[in-house]
Formats: structure tokens, sequence, C-alpha cells
């Protein structure tokens, strides 16, 4: 039983001695985002419906990321009230009145995503990853 449990905990440890800059820039990714949806949507973040659901999501991601930068264990809890924010990307491009903005808005998105998929640090682990057959 003693060994079962130390298998089990072995992954757990890796999670937790993982690197802090991922809090850091995980609060700077929400607040990003957070601060161009209350930008662009105004008033109208806060009416009923999805915009605010998704409104007090990144809101209390963005307070729980900051609190927590440099405890990882907050990380997968951000992660439940950061997870719906790719529909935030499709209702500031609603919202926003020009199309500039809008092309903007598709653009910074795109590479912010394409850059934390490649360049950040959960693409570490798939570097040094081998397929022995």
């Amino acid at each position: 039983l003693t060994f079962a449990g130390t298998e089990l905990l072995q992954g757990y440890t890796s999670y937790l001695d993982s690197e802090v800059k991922t809090n850091s820039t995980l609060a700077l990714k929400v607040a990003l985002e957070l601060a161009l949806f209350v930008a662009i949507l105004k008033r109208d973040a806060l009416r009923e419906g999805i915009n605010k659901l998704l409104f007090l999501s990144l809101s209390i991601g963005l307070v729980i990321s900051i609190c927590g930068i440099g405890f990882n264990p907050t990380n997968r809890m951000v992660m439940y009230y950061t997870s719906v924010s790719f529909l935030t990307v499709p209702i500031m491009v609603k919202y926003a009145k020009s199309s500039l903005v809008k092309n903007l808005i598709i653009l910074l998105f795109l590479s912010l995503y394409t850059y934390m998929t490649f360049f950040g640090s959960g693409f570490v682990f798939l570097s040094d990853f081998r397929l022995d057959l």
C-alpha cells in the first residue's frame, strides 16, 4: 500500500516543482484578456448572460492567479476559471466597432495562443519526447 501511494505521488511532485513563471505568465495573459474584454464591451460586460459569466470567470481567475504567483498548485484552480476564456475572443470581435480592431484582436489572440503552445512551458515536456518502437 505504501508503494502504491509513493508511485501515485511521484507525478505530483514534478507538478509542484515546476517553474514559477507559468503563474505570472498566466496572470499577465488573463489580465490582458480581461482588460481588452472590458475596454471593448464597456458596460455590456456586466450585462446578464454569457458576458457577465465570462467577466466574473476572468476576474476570479485573475485574482487567484495574482495571489498564487509562486505557489504552483494554484495553476490548476486558475484553469477551472479561465478555461472558458476562448469564448471572449468572438464576443470581443462581435462588439468591436471597426474592422481594423476586429482583425487586430484576432491576430493578437492567434499569435498569443500560438506562442504559448509552441514556446510556453508546456511544450518543454514535448521537446524531449521520443517514441521508441
